[in-house]
């Protein structure tokens, strides 16, 4: 079992710590999902993982792992759709956070050819947290959906940026200029 080590003095908290980016693999399942119990209340386990990451659908789940000191210390899931990006977990063990750990893994996500790539998450409606850190990249909040959780009331807001760092690349209604 590899622990998760301590919060790194060192680095001051508006510099950005030094990460190994790579490709996930099925031996970092364990570390990812003691990441998950550190940082969500309704955690996925190693099962859970493993399906999203091997079994989920003819192209799996891609994964990006953050990795410090030879340490994994946070990761990324995600699928790529026609015309966007779903981020479906984005986790930094909590003794990482505001050290730019999310920041660097979410900037990795390779650019596709089309300059209209976007990127689409979802966060639950307590996890205040993340829907800031969010909007500090970015982000627009542009829906919200009702009870959309099986374990929980909260509901799911859904938050999209271009990859380039601009808001969401919706076509122009042309139309509604001539209303």
């Amino acid at each position: 079992m590899q622990p998760i080590p301590p919060r790194v003095c060192d680095v001051p908290p508006h510099l950005s710590l030094p990460i190994d980016v790579r490709w996930g693999h099925r031996r970092d399942i364990p570390a990812m999902a003691r990441i998950e119990k550190d940082v969500f209340e309704f955690a996925w386990t190693e099962d859970e993982l493993k399906y999203f990451m091997f079994e989920t659908k003819a192209e799996p789940g891609l994964v990006q792992t953050a990795w410090y000191n030879d340490h994994l210390i946070g990761y990324m899931l995600y699928d790529r759709v026609p015309g966007c990006i779903e981020l479906t977990v984005l986790a930094v063990a909590r003794h990482y956070w505001r050290m730019g750990v999310g920041s660097q893994l979410l900037h990795s996500i390779p650019k596709l050819d089309n300059p209209r790539q976007i990127i689409v998450t979802e966060v639950r409606e307590h996890n205040v947290i993340a829907q800031l850190f969010f909007q500090s990249l970015g982000f627009q909040l542009t829906a919200v959906h009702h009870e959309a959780y099986s374990r929980t009331d909260d509901d799911c807001y859904e938050f999209t940026r271009g990859i380039d760092g601009t808001s969401p690349a919706w076509p122009a209604n042309r139309i509604s200029q001539f209303s």
